[in-house]
C-alpha cells in the first residue's frame, strides 16, 4: 500500500462513494471488494485514509484498519464495476458522492446485495454507452435519485429489481422505449412500484417478471405487442397482484390486441407461442363482466397467445 492525497492527482473528475466500515463483516477483517467485467479498464483508487493503487486492470480490495465511514475515489477509465463484490462487502456501500467525467459502458450487476445503500450522488452518471443494467439493484436497496437518471439506450433490465427491498425511487420516469428484455425485473422484489407509463411495445421477454413479489398494481395501459416465445410465461405468478389489477390488466391489453390490426399471429410464423402463464385470479362478475369472454377470444383466435394456470372468480 502506498500512501498518497487527493492532490496527487490533476485529471477530470472522479468517482466517489462512501463505505461504513462498521457494516462490513468479513471474518478476515474490514475488506471491501470492488469488481469488473470489463478488460481493458485502467484505474486508480485513493482513500480519505491513505490508501492508494493505480493501473487497476481488474478489481480490487481494500483492506481497512479501524471502523468508521470512508470515503474512496476512482480516478481513471471503469467501463464496468462492482462495488461491494463479495459476500461480506456489499452491506458496508452507503453512499455514492459524485459520478464524475467517467463514461460508463455497463452497469451489469454495480450494486449486488447493497442493503444499506442510501444516496446515488447529486450528479447523474453518464450513460450515453449504457444499454445493460441486468442485476444492479438485485437484492439492494434503491435510492430516490435513480429518478433524474437517462436510460434512454436501455436495452436490458434483466433482474434489475430483483428480490431488491421497497424503491423510493419513482421509477415512473425511466425511459424504456428501447427496452427488449424485462425477464425477472422485480422477480422477489418486495417493491410494489407505479410503472403504468412505462413504454414496452419493443419488450420480446417478460418471463417472470413479477413472479414471487409484492407487485400489486394494474398495468393495462401497457402494450405488449413485440412478446416472443413465452414472454409472459410465470410473468405476475405467485405475485401480490390483486384479482381486480390481474383482471384489469388482463381486459384492456387483450383489448388491445383485438383492435389493433398490425398485431396479428401470423407474424409470429415460426415461433413456439406465448405461453402467458400465472397462479393468478381474475374475476368474471361484477366487476369485469368482460373478463372471461375477452380471455377466451385470445385462446380461440390468437393461437400464438396460450393462457394457463390462472383461475376465474364467478
Amino acid at each position: 500500500m502506498r500512501r498518497a492525497t487527493l492532490r496527487t492527482f490533476n485529471t477530470s473528475r472522479p468517482f466517489v462513494f462512501q463505505v461504513d466500515t462498521s457494516l462490513l463483516s468479513s471474518p478476515s477483517g474490514l475488506i471491501f471488494g470492488i469488481g469488473s467485467r470489463s478488460s481493458n479498464a485502467n484505474y486508480s483508487v485513493i482513500t480519505d485514509d491513505g490508501f492508494f493503487e493505480s493501473g487497476i486492470t481488474g478489481g480490487t480490495t481494500i483492506t481497512f484498519t479501524e471502523e468508521g465511514i470512508r470515503t474512496i475515489t476512482l480516478y481513471g477509465y471503469m467501463p464496468s464495476i462492482i462495488l461491494g463484490l463479495g459476500e461480506y462487502s456489499a452491506s458496508g456501500l452507503i453512499k455514492v458522492l459524485e459520478w464524475g467525467d467517467n463514461k460508463w459502458e455497463s452497469f451489469n450487476n454495480m450494486f449486488p446485495n447493497c442493503v444499506n445503500l442510501n444516496f446515488l450522488g447529486n450528479d447523474s452518471p453518464i450513460l450515453s454507452e449504457v444499454n445493460d443494467v441486468r442485476g444492479m439493484f438485485s437484492g439492494s436497496n434503491v435510492p430516490s435519485q435513480l429518478e433524474n437518471w437517462d436510460f434512454s439506450l436501455l436495452e436490458t433490465m434483466e433482474q434489475m429489481f430483483s428480490y431488491s427491498l421497497p424503491i423510493s425511487a419513482n421509477l415512473s420516469n425511466i425511459d424504456t422505449s428501447n427496452v427488449k428484455n424485462m425477464r425477472r425485473t422485480f422477480l422477489g422484489s418486495q417493491a410494489n412500484p407505479n410503472i403504468l407509463s412505462w413504454d414496452i411495445r419493443n419488450v420480446e421477454t417478460m418471463e417472470g417478471m413479477f413472479k414471487d413479489s409484492n407487485f400489486n398494481n394494474s398495468i393495462g395501459f401497457w402494450k405488449p405487442e413485440s412478446l416472443k416465445d413465452n414472454g409472459g410465461k410465470e410473468m405476475f405468478s405467485n405475485s401480490n397482484m390483486s384479482s381486480t389489477n390481474y383482471t384489469n390488466t388482463l381486459v384492456n391489453w387483450i383489448t388491445h390486441i383485438r383492435q389493433n390490426s398490425s398485431f396479428n399471429v401470423t407474424d409470429f410464423t415460426g415461433q413456439t407461442g406465448m405461453t402467458f402463464d400465472n397462479s393468478l385470479t381474475y374475476f368474471l362478475n361484477p366487476f369485469f363482466p368482460t373478463a372471461a369472454s375477452a380471455r377466451d377470444w385470445v385462446d380461440m383466435n390468437q393461437g400464438y397467445w396460450n393462457i394457463a394456470g390462472d383461475t376465474r372468480i364467478n
